[in-house]
């Protein structure tokens, strides 16, 4: 395709836009922007003209320039460009995951589940003080969190796996055998999700319940079966522990894995 061809079907892509296409407006802003949006080149108009372009998107409803306008608008809140730019990263967000988790295209459900991703973490992470603007609430980032995973997101099922086992192993009783409630079958469930994608530390939480019966039959053999595995991929130094135990000191894995239950999440 030569010049004259590219700039006419340019042109053409710049009228569709007008018409207020969302779909188009979203590509113009793609390449107004040179498909980059990490960096902020300050002063160059054609990545501005490219922000006015998504931010049109994501108004007309384009799933993707929702998340996208979002998270622009969190990493530089406080810019002249943006403003107040937190509490619109939120509404952005809010709008892409109501959208986009109703819709079957995958990359819509994808943004939907980065968007709940991203509120999920907003309010997971307390210590960041945003003063009276925000008020993290670690039960909000918990139900986040799960919409995240429900659209497949497998860093929100690793995520929410820990969250729950955090506040939950402190009462796991390790003698009962197998336990099941609402909050341990749902910890079982995620934290299966996150290490059957390989997320090493959610492999040792899984170690943890089959050993001990957390939502699951006990199973000591899957439970070693998960720890040697996280060692063979994995330099994680409480798996390490664990297993060095069991070949040392000819200890269970449960009893290893109660030894280093304080230093596992």
């Amino acid at each position: 395709m030569n010049v004259a061809q590219n700039e006419s079907d340019l042109e053409r892509l710049e009228n569709t836009a007008r018409s207020g296409d969302g779909e188009a407006q979203h590509r113009l802003a793609m390449i107004k922007c040179a498909g980059d949006l990490a960096d902020y080149p300050y002063g160059d108009q054609s990545f501005q003209a490219g922000l006015e372009w998504l931010r049109h998107s994501a108004q007309r409803g384009n799933v993707i320039s929702q998340y996208q306008y979002g998270r622009l608008c969190f990493e530089w809140r406080g810019d002249d460009l943006f403003g107040d730019g937190l509490l619109a990263a939120i509404a952005y967000w809010e709008r892409a995951y109501a959208n986009g988790s109703n819709f079957n295209d995958p990359d819509e459900r994808a943004a939907a589940a980065m968007a709940a991703l991203e509120l999920a973490e907003l309010n997971h992470y307390a210590m960041f003080d945003y003063g009276e603007l925000f008020k993290p609430d670690p039960d909000k980032a918990v139900v986040w969190y799960e919409r995240s995973a429900r659209l497949r997101n497998t860093d929100a099922a690793d995520a929410l796996s820990d969250a729950i086992y955090r506040e939950n192993r402190d009462v796991f009783d390790w003698d009962a055998g197998e336990q099941h409630s609402e909050v341990l079958d749902k910890l079982f469930e995620y934290t299966k999700k996150a290490a059957d994608q390989g997320y090493p530390y959610a492999k040792v939480r899984l170690a943890v319940l089959y050993a001990i019966g957390i939502g699951v039959a006990v199973d000591p053999d899957k439970a070693l079966s998960l720890v040697r595995e996280t060692c063979s991929t994995y330099p994680h130094t409480v798996a390490e522990q664990c297993l060095k135990m069991v070949k040392e000191r000819d200890m269970t894995i449960r009893d290893a894995l109660y030894e280093c239950r304080n230093y596992i999440g």
